[in-house]
């Protein structure tokens, strides 16, 4: 547990009923699945810009975006967020892949003038809820930003907005600061809880996050990356690039994101398969779990990767026939595609 934490006056919610905190106040998650990277030289930007599936080139003081980090056969690697600090271009990813990304970048990095490195002198929390930009702004002293994928900063923290049903940020500061705002946002309200706060968030908004058994499975547009601002058709070449842009305009996505509902009080792991009824074992797998949190109202919320002719199917169970109950949900009425 990190330093900042174990000083919390506060039990920590779990499950559910951290979910269910976010109809109060709001709640505090420290996201500890999370990880931090930095990209320092004069050639950091234009590194990335080769590398990622984002126009790297947007990103500046008060913006911070999602990207993704793709094979050469347009396979995803890692999904991640980008922002600036101070002078670095700094990497939020999963801390599961946080080592092998930047392996695998490094191997890229020739003669440019950049250098990759984990950045585990800092920390990160999550903070959403009603009242959550109020209560962070009061603490930190400053002006939050009003809408997702934009960013906010002093000397030593940074805090970037995601998308969310509710206010959402992510506070990214010294260890030194972390405790006092740690323990500044509990005294005004905020209540901590287990990391499935946040995972029920990330279902919500349908940012996907994909696990070690995913890596190298999914196209951005089967993560619906394309949908929330996280691919560039107009940046030029970056690693993957041709496969991606020939599936946007000539192909046909025959998996996407959706929203899952599992009828169940046992909690299924990432990667179960969905099941459907066909003829052959192949036909009958229609897709695959990604991230997973409780409902609050019961059973279990998932994000899923789905065969888009099978979300049709009268019945869908996890794993088999007699597995329990999935209702899909599609993300498109929720997000906007470019034409």
């Amino acid at each position: 547990m990190s330093e900042y934490r174990q000083s919390s006056p506060t039990a920590t919610l779990c499950g559910a009923d951290g979910i269910r905190a976010l109809s109060g106040p709001g709640i505090l998650c420290a996201a500890e699945s999370w990880s931090l990277a930095q990209a320092h030289g004069r050639d950091a930007i234009a590194f990335l810009q080769g590398q990622l599936t984002q126009d790297v080139r947007r990103i500046d003081r008060s913006t911070s975006l999602p990207a993704a980090y793709c094979s050469p056969k347009g396979r995803v690697l890692s999904t991640l967020r980008l922002f600036l600090h101070h002078e670095d271009v700094g990497l939020i990813l999963p801390a599961e892949r946080r080592t092998a990304v930047l392996e695998r970048l490094s191997k890229f990095i020739l003669r440019a003038d950049v250098h990759l490195s984990p950045t585990d002198d800092r920390v990160t929390f999550g903070c959403a809820g009603s009242e959550a930009a109020g209560i962070l702004a009061s603490v930190l002293g400053i002006d939050l930003p009003e809408t997702p994928n934009h960013a906010s900063s002093t000397p030593d923290t940074t805090v970037l907005r995601l998308p969310a049903p509710v206010a959402r940020f992510i506070v990214i500061t010294t260890s030194e600061r972390a405790k006092p705002l740690w323990l500044g946002c509990i005294e005004a309200g905020l209540q901590v809880t287990d990391d499935d706060t946040w995972r029920w968030l990330d279902i919500a908004a349908g940012a996907a996050e994909i696990g070690p058994t995913g890596v190298e499975t999914y196209t951005p547009q089967m993560l619906n990356l394309q949908l929330t601002d996280a691919v560039s058709f107009t940046k030029g070449c970056y690693t993957g690039q041709e496969v991606v842009a020939r599936t946007q305009y000539l192909g046909e996505v025959k998996r996407r994101l959706y929203r899952a509902h599992i009828d169940d009080t046992r909690r299924p792991q990432a990667d179960v398969a969905l099941w459907a009824p066909g003829e052959t074992e192949a036909e009958q797998t229609i897709g695959r779990l990604l991230t997973v949190s409780p409902h609050p109202d019961g059973g279990f919320a998932a994000l899923a990767v789905v065969q888009v002719h099978a979300t049709a199917a009268a019945e869908v169970r996890l794993q088999d026939e007699n597995g329990p109950i999935v209702t899909l949900e599609s993300l498109t009425p929720d997000l906007e595609e470019e034409d």
